[in-house]
């Protein structure tokens, strides 16, 4: 096999396993919700002030 035959090879190694982009995946969750209409905003304040609640990656 040739010099360049195995560099292009490799590289489609590389391309194929290491150099794709990361899957991007969908988390659903039911965290239940407020029981009235006026307790919307302060439920979606909360909820997303919430810096333990959880940390995801940014795409």
């Amino acid at each position: 096999m040739s010099h360049s035959v195995s560099s292009e090879r490799s590289l489609k190694i590389c391309v194929r396993f290491f150099c794709r982009k990361p899957k991007t995946g969908i988390l659903m969750l039911n965290m239940g919700g407020p029981e009235k209409l006026e307790d919307v905003h302060d439920f979606l304040l909360r909820l997303f002030m919430d810096t333990d609640l959880m940390q995801l990656p940014v795409q």
